[in-house]
């Protein structure tokens, strides 16, 4: 670590959920500590990538306060996550938490990826006999569950759940980063079933789901009156079934009346104001997957006119805001 200092930061969306443990209160106790205790933080970083940090990065930007940088020196994401998810395992304030539960998930996942690229690369007839052999060395996804269980003291079948549990969490937080907070953060209570049928809504259905969750107080969340806000509901479990369905579906609510609204002059606000999470989603989306390197000029110019034109519009809108307010 060299001096502190007001650097600038990129933010990895997988790095950056692993943060949503911290509370309104945590803040509140870093921002004490930085602007009354004057004590300088310390920022995880890997090539440019907050890893451990992203809160007290934006109270130090914000309160104009400069920091310390650690570089971790690993060579893939993929090693950085294992060290982070093994840190916050490590703590025991997360134990019997469903964040412990995503960690714990996030963990296996990567672990068994990194041990098992070699076991499902396509190997045929044609794959060299050396390539064979290191790929039987590789352990496989019981020897990794054992090895996350000795480690976090859990049970084997504990690190599956946990994993599948991880992909539902991931599901949920790319489509409303809100509600993947609520249910990490237990303001609502989620069983492992309803997580996975929460995880299967359409974007749109889960923009309704977000705002009815907001509106719920702490306790279980009841899945059919979900379903019956986001205009969904089950069918009945006796009716017969297809071979390999699902003993539990959804379809669809049919109305049969047509009822003309009510005129709500909130309704184009609200209306846009559930789109706009979608917009960030695809805009974080892209930044961490293209390759800004090799794109083509004219893809180049054709997203910033397409920001620009976003940007105008944004500032329009804001400018509208702020005189209405003012009348």
């Amino acid at each position: 670590m060299e001096r502190p200092e007001l650097a600038i930061l990129r933010i990895d969306t997988e790095f950056l959920r692993l943060t949503s443990c911290e509370t309104d209160e945590i803040l509140d106790l870093l921002e004490h500590e930085m602007t009354t205790l004057k004590i300088i933080p310390t920022i995880y970083v890997w090539r440019g990538y907050i890893v451990d940090g992203h809160k007290r990065y934006a109270l130090c930007h914000q309160c104009n306060v400069p920091f310390y940088i650690r570089a971790l020196n690993y060579k893939t994401k993929q090693e950085v996550l294992v060290w982070r998810c093994r840190q916050l395992i490590a703590e025991k304030k997360f134990h019997k938490s469903k964040f412990f539960h995503y960690y714990i998930g996030k963990y296996y996942s990567v672990e068994h990826g990194l041990s098992g690229l070699g076991r499902r690369s396509g190997h045929n007839q044609f794959t060299p006999k050396e390539d064979l052999e290191a790929a039987k060395q590789l352990p496989n996804y019981k020897e990794v569950a054992n090895k996350i269980a000795v480690e976090a003291g859990i049970k084997i079948p504990s690190v599956l759940k946990y994993a599948r549990e991880c992909k539902y969490m991931d599901k949920i937080f790319d489509m409303s980063p809100i509600a993947a907070k609520l249910i990490l953060q237990e303001r609502i209570l989620v069983s492992y079933e309803t997580m996975g049928e929460i995880s299967q809504l359409t974007s749109f259905e889960m923009n309704r789901a977000e705002r009815y969750l907001q509106t719920l107080p702490y306790g279980y969340v009841d899945i059919d009156k979900l379903y019956e806000n986001v205009g969904l509901k089950r069918l009945s479990e006796q009716q017969p079934r297809k071979n390999g369905e699902k003993k539990r579906e959804r379809q669809r609510i049919k109305p049969q009346i047509k009822i003309t609204p009510k005129y709500d002059p909130d309704a184009e606000v609200s209306s846009l104001s559930l789109t706009i999470p979608s917009w960030v989603t695809s805009i974080n989306r892209t930044r961490d997957n293209a390759d800004f390197d090799a794109i083509t000029d004219s893809a180049r110019e054709r997203l910033r006119g397409a920001l620009a034109k976003m940007l105008d519009s944004i500032a329009l809108l804001l400018n509208e805001l702020e005189v209405s307010n003012d009348e």
